[in-house]
């Protein structure tokens, strides 16, 4: 414990706050504010997180079994043009894929033995209806 305390006070308070924090909670409070959380129809978001939000949708779907040919087509024009609007660097858009992807696997195996049921059925339900309005908006 003595190690742990002397570590900390050549960190600077606000840090020194975090990390306690972390330690106390656990780590996966360092999420606090969920990458997925932003909406797909949201206002305000930045380019990269609308490629994070479309592959969160899509992993969401993937592991609940919700995946179909016209959805994985849907979900590679859609990148390919979020993509290249965003003018984003090519790591800039990687790093939000990934995101996407690590947020949607966090999800899924945060919620325990059979706790994926619930999560498919909300946000599996919710990123299904966002790939429905794609398609609606494809023509």
């Amino acid at each position: 414990m003595r190690i742990a305390f002397a570590a900390l006070k050549a960190v600077p308070a606000g840090l020194t706050v975090c990390l306690l924090f972390v330690c106390l909670t656990g780590p996966l409070s360092v999420a606090l504010a969920p990458s997925h959380a932003v909406a797909a129809g949201s206002e305000g978001r930045t380019k990269a997180q609308a490629i994070e939000a479309l592959v969160y949708d899509y992993a969401v779907l993937e592991h609940c079994g919700l995946l179909n040919d016209g959805f994985a087509q849907l979900f590679a024009a859609h990148l390919k043009k979020l993509t290249d609007e965003a003018g984003l660097s090519k790591d800039a858009a990687r790093k939000a894929r990934l995101r996407g992807w690590v947020a949607a696997d966090r999800e899924y195996d945060n919620r325990g033995l059979g706790g994926h049921r619930a999560w498919c059925r909300e946000d599996g339900g919710t990123a299904k209806a966002r790939f429905e309005d794609l398609e609606r908006e494809d023509p």
